[in-house]
């Protein structure tokens, strides 16, 4: 029996990235429809497991949803902010099958949220989603589902950014969530998930614990979400590297700009962890300014624009 699990698309910030498929055919796919297939959805419904599709730069019109099956790699060639999906009307699911990538696009309100329950493995990663700011909205969301890797990713403006249901085995590392409402869910998880190096900041609601003890939560900043930085469980700020403090963003308006790049002394890169930790890059991006001297718009007033 096949198993499904399905995602949603966002951001990502990454260099050129490369098939992880192994040993298996790759199929090229460009905007023109003149590769190996005319679509991406074309590609992926002739791949076989250990295949991989790769998407050449460009903007992409997605009109219904797309699968990609177990063990198949569907990757940009030139990275996230070049290679942008958006979906032509109804909401586009993305549905990932066992131990299947999905890694370096921009995903324009188009949506992962698990197919069907009981998969495995996987991983999402170094992609953006950028929503409308419906609160109904999910960037992704899982349900028994374990094992799956999801880093890298910024995600922004939707009502719930990563949203996990009785699952576990899940990896959630270097990630930037924003302007949602609620940005990390862990809805009666088991303890065996990891939250590490994920910069959360100007949402309703930060990290959302309900599923009580959740496994390792490390080296995360969470700051600045208005109603509650932690929900339910155990705020864990001040141990393990977890910190709430201002990221320092180059741009004043991170989710307008999509710039997520930090300062050169901002709390989250590497080496400048306030309490001393090694924790390395908190969050997707890395540094990409000097110190930015100039009056900062309050996360509510920026929030106010998207919502």
């Amino acid at each position: 029996m096949r198993k499904w699990l399905v995602v949603a698309l966002v951001v990502p910030l990454g260099s050129t990235v490369r098939p992880a498929g192994a040993y298996g055919r790759t199929w090229h796919v460009n905007a023109a429809g003149t590769g190996d297939a005319p679509s991406i959805a074309a590609a992926l419904d002739s791949c076989s497991a250990g295949d991989s599709v790769l998407v050449a730069a460009g903007n992409y019109q997605i009109d219904s949803h797309l699968l990609i099956d177990e063990r198949i790699t569907l990757v940009s060639e030139a990275g996230a902010e070049a290679t942008v999906l958006g979906r032509a009307g109804a909401p586009v699911l993305i549905m990932i099958g066992n131990d299947s990538v999905l890694e370096g696009f921009t995903l324009e309100s188009i949506y992962i949220s698990e197919g069907a329950s009981f998969g495995s493995g996987g991983r999402i990663s170094n992609n953006i989603l950028r929503g409308t700011g419906d609160p109904y909205e999910f960037g992704m969301i899982f349900w028994l589902y374990e094992g799956m890797t999801i880093s890298g990713n910024c995600i922004y403006s939707y009502g719930s950014g990563i949203a996990l249901q009785e699952s576990s085995g899940f990896i959630f590392v270097h990630n930037t969530i924003t302007a949602c409402g609620t940005a990390l869910s862990l809805d009666g998880t088991y303890p065996w998930n990891t939250i590490r190096n994920n910069l959360v900041v100007g949402n309703d609601y930060g990290i959302n614990l309900s599923g009580g003890v959740v496994g390792e939560v490390s080296c995360n900043n969470v700051f600045g979400n208005s109603i509650a930085n932690y929900l339910q469980g155990t705020d864990p700020t001040g141990t393990n590297g977890n910190i709430s403090v201002d990221p320092q963003f180059c741009a004043v308006d991170p989710p307008g700009s999509g710039n997520f790049f930090l300062q050169s002394d901002s709390p989250c890169a590497p080496g400048n962890h306030p309490d001393g930790a090694p924790c390395g890059l908190i969050g997707a991006s890395p540094v990409g300014c000097r110190d930015v001297s100039v009056e900062r718009t309050s996360w509510g007033a920026i929030k106010s624009i998207y919502r």
